[in-house]
């Protein structure tokens, strides 16, 4: 389903280059929940850019769906139907009431107002968060927040949900409700998940772990 072969990524400061990810492959099956461990600062983020087409790789091949991507190309198609992404500050829209931060992303996908709305009610009745659908940014609590996030980047049916960090700043609860979020869409919807994080909960649930280390990606067994 989604597969990097042989990535590497590195930056240019001043006269020096500066290797991120070193010869990095692996592959995320269908119904997946994939784990990526490492300190702060040792390119998580940016292994988790290229997995999603935000960042382009120094050398390597990402597919997605079993089509090679072509970084030089317009990728916001694959991005908004074939992925979905839940960050640690999670991006909702203040303006913007939880349903119709549900709503929003499936209109710029093409989909009819009401086809959008009707699938975001599902979603959050589903997910029993159906009681703050009218709440805004400022009067839904953090975890409430995340949970919201995690929904719409299901909203378009993706292949992969790519999330950093989605439970950093959260208390026990709350990460807590994360956590059983994210087993619940997988078992339930078949979701694949691609998650680097620092918390160790997300070992119990996960299919494959990895830990980054000094740009090298290495499968814990």
């Amino acid at each position: 389903m989604i597969k990097l072969k042989n990535i590497y990524k590195s930056f240019k400061s001043n006269n020096d280059t500066i290797d991120v990810l070193n010869d990095i492959s692996f592959d995320i099956n269908e119904g997946e929940i994939c784990i990526i461990y490492g300190n702060s600062g040792v390119g998580k983020s940016t292994l988790l850019s290229i997995v999603g087409t935000l960042e382009s790789p120094s050398a390597g091949d990402v597919f997605i769906d079993d089509e090679l991507i072509d970084f030089n190309k317009d990728l916001s198609y694959v991005r908004s139907h074939k992925l979905g992404f839940v960050f640690q500050n999670n991006f909702l829209l203040p303006e913007f009431s939880v349903l119709e931060n549900l709503i929003v992303p499936q209109l710029i996908s093409g989909k009819s107002f009401s086809e959008s709305k009707k699938y975001g009610l599902e979603m959050l009745s589903i997910l029993r968060l159906e009681a703050i659908k009218d709440r805004f940014y400022n009067q839904i609590s953090g975890g409430e927040k995340q949970r919201v996030s995690l929904i719409r980047s299901l909203v378009n049916d993706p292949l992969l949900v790519i999330a950093d960090e989605p439970t950093a700043n959260l208390d026990e609860k709350n990460c807590k409700q994360i956590l059983d979020l994210i087993v619940k869409l997988n078992k339930e919807m078949n979701k694949s998940f691609l998650i680097a994080t620092h918390d160790e909960r997300f070992k119990k649930i996960s299919n494959c772990t990895y830990n980054l280390f000094d740009g090298d990606l290495i499968k814990n067994v």
